[in-house]
């Protein structure tokens, strides 16, 4: 390969990597990624960049969408009011079963539940 070809090649690879990088960039602001990182994604993986971003899913959309349903599930009202403070508190310490001593603490600490 001469001088040449391997210069026209290098230029379409550079020439490749910049529009493939510029339409990762467009299809990844238009859906809420980050632009620049979908820009140098698609420099450096070309047609892989793209067609990964063109299969994102929609992050505009999909927190649109969530409103949405939040909004239908109050009018309707199916969300229940969270309380604001536990109504029980948690047990301080689980149960030990009848006849088998208290696990030791530690890593690695072999515990023999027939000694008696």
């Amino acid at each position: 390969m001469d001088d040449t070809a391997l210069g026209m090649t290098v230029a379409y690879m550079v020439v490749g990597g910049l529009i493939c990088g510029g339409s990762c960039s467009t299809i990844a602001s238009e859906k809420g990624y980050s632009s620049g990182f979908a820009f140098l994604t698609g420099l450096i993986f070309n047609l892989i960049g793209l067609i990964y971003y063109a299969g994102l899913p929609d992050k505009k959309s999909q927190d649109l969408l969530a409103q949405l349903i939040s909004i239908q599930a109050e009018a309707h009202g199916l969300v229940k009011e969270q309380p604001t403070e536990p109504t029980a508190e948690p047990p301080a310490e689980p149960p030990v079963t009848p006849g088998r001593p208290k696990p030791k603490q530690g890593f690695g600490t072999p515990v023999d539940w027939d000694r008696k």
